[in-house]
């Protein structure tokens, strides 16, 4: 097997690696990914904050930074209305710790996941009618919710709506809605991540409020984790936030995070995205799934060690109470589909209705993972069954549902993630018609364990090149990691560390899974489905490479 590129675009990679000096695995892991000119390429491998678009390019920001300005300057309270996820948690800290400094009437409301759902809700704007509120700003949310606007508006409370889910085709009448799906924007890039949008609010805010522009680096820190844990594309603006944010996560000012990254055991460690996605981002969302997402935000705003400590050990002790959850919820998910052969259909609804409605989401991702279908979990929330929806990389679940959408009571979200209401007496109708779609626009196919981006044999590798494969990163939605493929060298020795087959070759570690012993060391085929990272201890850095899977 050779390396090959994508057909008809190998004068591209050469092009690449003549105009900015880099090796031929890297041009072609960009040309993979899209990029076809060295400007391009240029800004992928070192993103730039001045790259990122005009925030006065959103439509209505100039009325929302008006209106802003004006409560500020009358001391009108205001009132930030975000989300229990992670995306709209940082939304909201970052508004808050940017606001603080103009005006003291700040206060914050999230939605209570069960008792009030997602986003914009009367519990919320009766809370800031009642309590002499006089301007609301949503984040992560509000961007569906007319009928909730008009209420707000008529009671006397304005509303500015940022938000990153696709609108209706009429929007809510609100005093500005700003919001990265809008036609009318002065940009082209749709897929913004909500903290994206709020970040951009502030900005505006403190540049017309100052005279100066800003990127508000020490708040970037939050806005990596929002992107990251939101999966939205990292691309444009998300990608050049996520990776200036994970530099900030490093040396973070930010009290709270600091003990959250120290009771997850990333101290002192290399953050990336797989650690933000994976240890730090569970623990935030942990809040709003179990309990609160208030203890996210009050962490995040912490100006207190000892509070900020106290915050985050309860937030370490909600995520394994949640991990518990899903392993039991995921159990019985997969018991019902096998029992049902609901595998063999175009797509997954599985319902019960004891499940906790807070871990659905996390659910519905392992089934994808393990089936290659998109997936619905639902249980049963008050008078609705209500439940989450993930998709695969080929489908548009938002498009999907919104050709069902006579059969839900309400439905949001985007491309490959979305929550959804269903009457008991729609459930099954909407099963059938929703997989009907889905069986009408993509073709059932298994799940591939053979699938790899590269041949890259593991004679090749070295600590150059996995360094400059690090400049990839930070890896997710339309970037994932790469991986290669390469036979695995006869005859080595290997010990067990951590759950894994540790080897050593040409001055390159080899990690074998457990799981995949027998097949890749004791089997005949020995050709391999790998990752390649540099692992750093102890101020030594050596290439690593991680068995995925076989050939």
């Amino acid at each position: 097997m050779e390396i090959r590129a994508k057909d008809g675009l190998q004068p591209t990679v050469q092009q690449l690696i003549k105009d900015i000096g880099i090796s031929f695995t890297l041009s072609q892991l960009l040309v993979n990914r899209g990029i076809s000119s060295a400007s391009e390429a240029e800004e992928f491998i070192h993103p730039k904050l001045t790259s990122t678009v005009d925030p006065m390019g959103f439509a209505d920001m100039e009325r929302a930074i008006e209106r802003l300005t004006r409560a500020i300057k009358k001391k009108e309270n205001i009132l930030i209305i975000g989300d229990y996820d992670v995306d709209g948690i940082t939304s909201t800290a970052i508004l808050l710790k940017v606001l603080r400094f103009f005006t003291e009437n700040l206060y914050f409301y999230i939605p209570d996941r069960i008792e009030d759902g997602y986003g914009l809700n009367k519990h919320s704007l009766d809370y800031a009618i009642h309590n002499n509120m006089h301007l609301a700003i949503t984040v992560d949310c509000g961007i569906r919710d007319r009928e909730l606007v008009n209420y707000a508006m008529e009671n006397g409370l304005d509303i500015i709506i940022t938000d990153h889910h696709i609108p209706d085709a009429k929007l809510p009448d609100a005093v500005a809605v700003v919001n990265s799906h809008r036609e009318e924007n002065r940009f082209s890039f749709k897929e913004m991540a909500g903290v994206v949008v709020a970040w951009h609010l502030a900005r505006a805010l403190v540049k017309r409020l100052t005279g100066k522009d800003t990127y508000l680096n020490d708040y970037l820190d939050l806005v990596s984790l929002g992107i990251i844990a939101d999966r939205v594309p990292l691309l444009k603006d998300n990608r050049v936030l996520a990776s200036k944010g994970i530099e900030v996560l490093h040396h973070t000012q930010n009290i709270g995070l600091e003990a959250l990254i120290n009771v997850s055991g990333l101290n002192g460690r290399r953050i990336n995205s797989h650690s933000i996605g994976f240890v730090l981002a569970p623990r935030l969302n942990a809040a709003g799934r179990i309990e609160s997402a208030k203890l996210a935000v009050r962490l995040l705003l912490s100006s207190d060690r000892y509070k900020a400590k106290r915050l985050a050990t309860k937030l370490d002790e909600l995520n394994r109470k949640r991990q518990k959850l899903v392993e039991r919820t995921l159990k019985e998910a997969i018991e019902i589909i096998q029992r049902d052969a609901l595998h063999r259909k175009r797509g997954l609804v599985v319902y019960k209705e004891n499940w906790h409605v807070g871990i659905l989401g996390i659910v519905a991702s392992k089934l994808v993972e393990k089936y290659n279908i998109p997936a619905i979990v639902l249980t049963k929330n008050k008078d609705d069954i209500k439940g989450s929806a993930r998709s695969i990389e080929d489908v548009n679940l938002f498009n999907t549902l919104l050709m069902v959408a006579g059969e839900l009571t309400s439905f949001g979200g985007h491309r490959g993630a979305a929550g959804i209401k269903v009457s008991k007496d729609n459930l099954s109708n909407f099963e059938d018609k929703w997989v009907k779609v889905l069986g009408e626009i993509f073709p059932y196919r298994e799940k591939s364990t053979s699938k790899a981006e590269l041949y890259l044999p593991i004679d090749d590798i070295t600590l150059n090149l996995a360094k400059e494969i690090e400049l990839l990163e930070p890896y997710g939605e339309a970037n994932p990691e790469p991986n290669f493929a390469s036979y695995l060298p006869w005859g080595l020795e290997y010990s067990t560390v951590n759950g894994y087959h540790k080897s050593t070759y040409n001055g390159c570690s080899i990690l074998v899974p457990k799981s995949l012993l027998n097949t890749v060391l004791l089997g005949k085929e020995r050709q391999i489905i790998y990752t390649l990272r540099v692992d750093r201890w102890r101020g030594t850095e050596s290439p690593t490479i991680k068995v995925e899977g076989y050939i």
